[in-house]
């Protein structure tokens, strides 16, 4: 086994130690046995997927009416004040555009190996 893969386990055992605790609580609390025990485990798991749901959905709303503007204002601010070379009215994608300019020896070498850079910080 991978340790990735054991620290992975490991970890849902332990971030499912306080829920089996509940579950264990509600299940003597409410003479439901075992089956008490597992309604109230799945019961739990949807009420955390419906906050993780509501929580996602709303991020990324307030992402996409706000933000993402924001964001790539600030991108081309910083490719504009580090003297970046402006996109090929073509350029497919930012990998594209990064891409074009590691190739381009008329690019200056500092600008080629800061985008190296960034081509490799995005990729990890």
């Amino acid at each position: 086994m991978h340790p990735e893969t054991r620290t992975y386990l490991w970890g849902m055992v332990v971030g499912n130690i306080p829920d089996l605790v509940i579950c264990w609580i509600a299940m003597r609390l409410t003479d439901g046995g075992w089956s008490g025990f597992f309604i109230t485990y799945v019961v739990l798991q949807a009420i955390y997927l419906f906050f993780w749901l509501k929580t996602a959905l709303w991020s990324w709303l307030v992402f996409w009416v706000y933000f993402e503007k924001r964001m790539a204002a600030h991108f081309e601010n910083w490719f504009i004040d580090n003297h970046y070379p402006a996109p090929d009215e073509y350029a497919g994608s930012f990998e594209d555009y990064l891409g074009e300019i590691k190739n381009n020896n008329t690019v200056d070498a500092n600008i080629r190996v800061r985008t190296v850079t960034i081509t490799a910080h995005s990729a990890a």
